[in-house]
C-alpha cells in the first residue's frame, strides 16, 4: 500500500507557534526592560528632587547662619562701643560737671578771679537750675551777670571763661550800653548769659 508523504492538517501549527514565540520573546524582554527603566526613572526623579531640595535648604541654612553670626558680631561691637561710650560719659561728667551741692560757689569763685585778673567789674549774679528730661543725674544751669570794663579786657574775660575747665558756655551777650568816658574811651557795659551743667 503506497505511503502518503503529505503532512496531516494541523501538523505545522506547533512549529509555527514555536517560531512566533521565539520572535516575541525578545520583544517582550525589551518591553520589560523599558518598563523597568521607566519605573526606575520615575522612582529616581523624586529622590533627586528631594536631594536637590535638601541641598538648597542646607545652603540657605548656611547662609542664614553666616548672617546670624555676622549680626551677632556687629551687635557685640555696638554693645562694646556703647559700654565704652557710657564709661567716657561718666568720666566726662565727673571731670567737667560740678556737683550740685558746691557747683555754684565754685563758679562764682572762678568768675570773681577772672574778673579781677582782667580788670573787669562784675555785677550781681543770678542763676536757675533746671532738670534735664531723661537725665536724672544732670541739671542745666543758667547764669546771668553784668560786666563793665574796657572792651579788650571784657573780650579777654569771656575768652578765658569759655576756656575754663569748669565747662562754662557763653549762650548770650546783650550790650547794655557804653560806659565810655574821658579816662576809658573804650569802656562797655553788657549782660552775659552762661550755661553749664551740675551733676546730682
Amino acid at each position: 500500500m503506497p505511503r502518503n508523504n503529505h503532512p496531516q492538517p494541523g501538523s505545522e501549527r506547533p512549529s509555527l507557534r514555536h517560531h512566533l514565540w521565539r520572535r516575541m520573546v525578545p520583544v517582550l524582554l525589551a518591553a520589560l526592560v523599558l518598563v523597568d527603566a521607566a519605573f526606575f526613572i520615575l522612582l529616581l526623579k523624586p529622590a533627586e528632587q528631594r536631594a536637590r531640595q535638601r541641598r538648597e535648604q542646607f545652603s540657605r541654612l548656611e547662609n542664614d547662619l553666616r548672617s546670624q553670626r555676622s549680626l551677632v558680631g556687629r551687635l557685640r561691637d555696638v554693645v562694646s562701643q556703647l559700654d565704652e561710650g557710657r564709661q567716657q560719659d561718666r568720666q566726662f561728667h565727673q571731670e567737667k560737671f560740678l556737683p550740685r551741692a558746691t557747683g555754684f560757689s565754685t563758679i562764682m569763685e572762678q568768675l570773681d578771679r577772672l574778673a579781677v585778673a582782667n580788670k573787669v567789674r562784675k555785677g550781681a549774679v543770678s542763676y536757675s537750675l533746671n532738670e534735664l528730661r531723661g537725665q536724672e543725674d544732670l541739671f542745666a544751669v543758667d547764669i546771668s551777670t553784668a560786666l563793665e570794663g574796657d572792651y579788650t579786657n571784657v573780650v579777654q574775660f569771656m575768652n578765658q571763661v569759655e576756656r575754663s575747665s569748669l565747662f562754662l558756655l557763653i549762650d548770650q551777650i546783650t550790650v547794655a550800653g557804653s560806659a565810655a568816658g574821658p579816662t576809658q574811651p573804650r569802656s562797655v557795659r553788657l549782660t552775659l548769659r552762661l550755661v553749664t551743667f551740675f551733676r546730682a
